[in-house]
């Protein structure tokens, strides 16, 4: 289903009464509730859709339980407009409901409470009722743009549960992920093509790393079991293995690796369960890729290494799609 049916279907309802302290809002979802609820409640995601497209989403803290404190930057892309939002949680009832105190920059902050509602059928309503101390604080927020911005979070909200719908396999084979970054790209190239440079050993070693590394050493089985291996060079030498095995393949549709980043002395300094997703859609091809982490052995290593995951995977896929474009002729 399209965007815009999407919307159609699942429309965002804002209620603001005259004279009153509240905002309501409820809006569905063609998700069931326990995948709705793990993906709104996980801080780490919030930066893959809270707020509108035009901003990034900045989360320095979020401790998801009663008393734990919460607090979101929305940073425009040149850097220099900031909006800040802060709270703390409390209410915490797994996968029912939860309440947060919701604050923006200076202005008062007011309980917000959130509930998930099963509708069957693997669907999901959120309702929210947000307080404000005062009428002049709730209807400054209001007239600033706040239904818009609240549509087009959800919109971004919808599309991240399709992903992670997708792309979830961590929690399949026991693994609870501690952070995960997800990527959906459009190629114009057949799925099988697409597939082979994927998991061909020739064609890894021209795209599996961000920029400034060579990929040496590679070895890739796509099959159950089958061995993934490879290291990446940095231009002043040195570089880490990337080494796991095939846990699932289903050419050319669908591939889950479990990957360790290893240094020098073959110490595992993370794990991550990739899964990538190959959907054809007449003469293109949709990748829905996603690096589930679930453990961080070494600390130092563990917090560069996450915070540089979205960047990293986004010119890592920019490398895949040149590569895919030179044994595609060109088109991509």
């Amino acid at each position: 289903m399209g965007d815009a049916a999407v919307r159609k279907r699942n429309p965002l309802i804002v209620e603001a009464p005259p004279g009153d302290l509240t905002i309501l809002m409820r809006r569905e979802f063609d998700y069931p509730r326990e995948l709705v609820w793990r993906v709104y409640t996980d801080g780490p995601q919030m930066k893959h859709w809270w707020g509108p497209s035009k901003y990034d989403t900045v989360v320095h803290e979020f401790d998801f339980r009663n008393g734990g404190k919460w607090r979101v930057d929305n940073v425009s892309k040149d850097g220099k407009e900031v909006h800040p939002f802060h709270g703390v949680f409390s209410n915490i009832k797994p996968i029912d409901e939860f309440t947060w105190t919701f604050g923006y920059a200076d202005m008062p902050a007011g309980p917000e409470t959130y509930k998930f509602i099963d509708l069957g059928n693997g669907r999901t309503r959120i309702e929210s009722v947000s307080t404000f101390p005062d009428a002049a604080t709730r209807d400054a927020i209001v007239s600033g743009g706040m239904e818009e911005g609240a549509r087009e979070t959800y919109e971004r909200l919808d599309a991240l549960l399709g992903q992670t719908e997708k792309t979830s396999s961590a929690e399949r084979f026991g693994f609870k992920p501690v952070n995960a970054v997800r990527f959906t790209r459009v190629v114009n190239a057949p799925r099988k093509l697409v597939f082979d440079v994927w998991t061909k050993p020739e064609h890894l070693s021209h795209w599996f790393s961000p920029h400034g590394f060579t990929v040496e050493g590679v070895e890739s089985d796509p099959r159950p079991g089958g061995i993934f291996k490879l290291i990446m060079v940095p231009e002043g030498g040195g570089g880490f293995w990337s080494v796991g095995k095939y846990l699932e393949v289903e050419v050319p549709k669908k591939i889950v690796t479990r990957v360790g980043g290893q240094g020098a002395d073959g110490h595992v300094m993370f794990e991550v369960i990739n899964t990538t997703v190959f959907e054809q859609q007449g003469s293109k091809t949709i990748i829905y890729a996603a690096g589930e982490v679930i453990a961080i052995n070494d600390p130092d290593i563990g917090k560069a290494a996450m915070a540089g995951m979205d960047e990293g995977w986004k010119q890592t896929l920019d490398r895949f799609e040149a590569r895919l474009a030179d044994v595609n002729g060109g088109i991509i």
